[in-house]
């Protein structure tokens, strides 16, 4: 769109300002042609010198009451012609006095846009059509050429009108009009409040430059569908030869161009080409720099430019832009910076082309078409997670990432019909070998896949396949858990875990139909746990133990988190042996609590035959397990069996915390000294 609104702001004030300078050309030199003898061929403001002229009125367009001429005067001051014209007034709604090639003085109907005549305010065109309009015609080429050689027959001298009201289809512009004729040239002016218009005429060399400044509400009635929002002062410098005036040079540039909410303090420049007589419009060395503020809490700067110039025709329009993104955060958070490539070629009716979004090392490529529909594919590759990872802003909720190993491959495409509001989309990921540590949980070989395909219809979504599944051979979250494999659902932001399988502490875990972002309430259940095993986080020198454990967890999602109320535990029969024989590890337990002293009495030889526990917990942490146990214990009684409880209290997620420390600590020194 910006890339329209420039092309637009070149041809139509163009347009608008050549003809601003007829009809002012045409305002000065009408009322002295009524003055000549009719004999004369050649109209010419020569008599005038040496003479002085004062008009009160003068009108200048017969059955026009909008076109006339008040306070004339001309004087002659050292050999130069000085004329002025406090108020003139135009309507280029009525038939103008335009000077056939005889010099003589005919009404002709005002000029018309293709088939349709001026209307009373005209709506604006497209650019094509602005473009079109800019062809010139041999005959047309002859009257440049014509007004050429006329303006060389100007006297020298100052020629200025005060105030010019001219009435165009767009509605009333008044402006203020100075012409200097000299003989190295001629300088022309015009100004409308904050826009000017400058007009050299280099006569030595035979060039005339156009210079311009038009703010948006000037330009806004002229361009088609000028954005809403886009506002700035943009300047216009055109070149040509005075023999082939609709073949120039120009250059763009603007300051300070705002675009709520895209774009802030922008600055904008650009070099090109224009060749009215076949019809082609040249943008190279295209350069927009700004800064963006599209959401709240969303900012960022950027700089577009052009790889190949844009080219554009009546029936083409082709061109490839940069645009580079940096200084970018969102709710005060720090985004990489981001490159992305776009070309395009058109013929008004389809557009196509590549892009190509670069970022974190990585560059992901696509194409697109864009008719009745939009069409996108994305070229099948994968992202290389580690070097992703090393290139990110230094985020807080990474401190505690690191990745050896991982590529996501990648492919999709999408079709969207805008008339019918359908189409259908799909795509596929697949994570395979994800190795390192990710939020200080370590994992080996993760293997993730998703398969979706999707069908859109009057702007609603309908899943017509979706498969997901996750597979990790080890995630040690403080206590390895392996061979876990998932499948899951995506609805509407929503997981809902179908199935979650995996192995730890000798036994399985295992849940179905966990919807972790709802509230309520999921099973997780626990088989086949070796009690030896959990005994070795008991870190106690020479503890021994024997049995499996079975365990039933509700975990109940809340708003303030994940509770567990009253976990069951139970041992399998026929029960087993637990052994902690004395240490100073448990010396040390015993002697700042001697509550316990009698239970570790009791393990130092215990054959239990029923073990029960429960288990609670809360989302900050704290964990509470109550157990009962019912055996037999030689240190007790040889011949009376024994039944008691025990309860202890822990924070469950600052102990994974710190088994993982350990774990890390371990593979830390291990790879140190190996």
């Amino acid at each position: 769109m910006k890339i329209k609104v420039a092309i637009g702001a070149i041809t139509q004030s163009l347009a608008f300002f050549g003809s601003a300078l007829r009809y002012a050309a045409l305002l000065l030199f009408t009322p002295f042609v009524w003055a000549q003898p009719t004999a004369v061929s050649n109209w010419s403001l020569d008599w005038l010198q040496g003479f002085e002229f004062k008009s009160d009125y003068l009108s200048l367009q017969a059955d026009c009451e909008q076109g006339f001429a008040k306070g004339i005067e001309s004087s002659q001051q050292s050999h130069r012609l000085h004329l002025t014209v406090q108020h003139a007034s135009w309507s280029m709604l009525c038939h103008e006095a335009q000077l056939d090639a005889d010099g003589t003085v005919s009404n002709h109907a005002a000029h018309e846009i293709d088939s349709g005549n001026y209307q009373e305010k005209a709506a604006p065109l497209s650019v094509v059509e602005q473009l079109r309009l800019l062809a010139v015609t041999p005959r047309q080429q002859s009257q440049l050429q014509e007004i050429v050689t006329q303006l060389k027959q100007l006297p020298l001298g100052d020629y200025d009108i005060k105030r010019l009201d001219l009435y165009t289809p767009q509605g009333l512009t008044s402006l203020s009009f100075n012409l200097q004729v000299n003989k190295a040239g001629i300088t022309a002016h015009l100004q409308q409040q904050e826009n000017t218009v400058t007009l050299l005429v280099d006569w030595q060399q035979q060039a005339l430059t156009l210079q311009t400044s038009a703010s948006d509400s000037l330009l806004k009635p002229w361009i088609a569908a000028w954005p809403q929002g886009l506002k700035g002062t943009f300047n216009v410098n055109y070149q040509a030869p005075l023999d082939a005036l609709w073949q120039g040079s120009f250059g763009l540039g603007a300051q300070q161009v705002r675009f709520l909410p895209w774009l802030q303090d922008g600055q904008f420049s650009a070099q090109g080409k224009l060749d009215a007589k076949a019809l082609q419009l040249k943008l190279r060395k295209l350069s927009l720099t700004g800064r963006a503020e599209p959401a709240v809490g969303a900012k960022a700067r950027f700089h577009l430019s052009s790889e190949r110039p844009l080219v554009m025709t009546p029936d083409k329009l082709s061109a490839k832009l940069q645009m580079s993104i940096d200084n970018a955060s969102w709710q005060g958070n720090a985004l990489p910076e981001t490159d992305l490539s776009l070309s395009f070629d058109s013929d008004f009716t389809r557009w196509h082309g590549q892009w190509q979004l670069a970022s974190l090392r990585q560059v992901i490529e696509g194409s697109y078409a864009w008719q009745q529909g939009l069409s996108v594919k994305l070229i099948p590759g994968y992202l290389y997670l580690p070097d992703m990872l090393a290139a990110a802003p230094k985020y807080k909720a990474l401190a505690k990432t690191a990745l050896t190993q991982g590529k996501l491959h990648y492919q999709g495409k999408l079709f969207y019909d805008f008339q019918r509001q359908s189409g259908q989309a799909s795509g596929q990921l697949q994570l395979r070998e994800l190795t390192g540590l990710i939020n200080d949980f370590a994992i080996q070989n993760g293997q993730l896949s998703m398969v979706h395909e999707y069908k859109i219809e009057q702007n609603q979504l309908k899943t017509l396949k979706e498969k997901n599944q996750l597979a990790i051979d080890e995630l040690n979250i403080g206590v390895p858990v392996s061979v876990i494999k998932s499948d899951w659902l995506l609805r509407q932001g929503d997981i809902k875990v179908s199935q979650f399988n995996g192995f730890l502490l000798g036994g399985s875990v295992s849940l179905s139909d966990f919807e972790p972002f709802k509230l309520g309430m999921t099973k997780v259940h626990f088989a086949g746990i070796q009690l030896a095993a959990l005994m070795d986080y008991g870190q106690l020198p020479g503890a021994q133990a024997t049995g499996l454990l079975d365990a039933s967890i509700p975990l109940l999602n809340e708003t303030d988190g994940f509770h567990i109320y009253d976990g069951q535990i139970s041992a399998r029969a026929p029960g087993g042996k637990i052994t902690i024989p004395p240490s100073d590890a448990v010396q040390s337990i015993t002697s700042t609590n001697k509550g316990v002293e009698f239970v570790f009495k009791v393990l130092e030889n215990l054959s239990y035959s029923q073990l029960n526990g429960k288990l609670n917990y809360k989302p900050s942490g704290e964990t509470d397990i109550k157990v009962s146990l019912v055996g037999r214990s030689p240190q007790i009684s040889a011949t009376r069996p024994i039944e008691f409880n025990y309860s202890h209290q822990e924070n469950l997620l600052q102990l994974l915390r710190s088994l993982r420390f350990a774990n890390e600590l371990e593979r830390s020194l291990e790879e140190k000294y190996k």
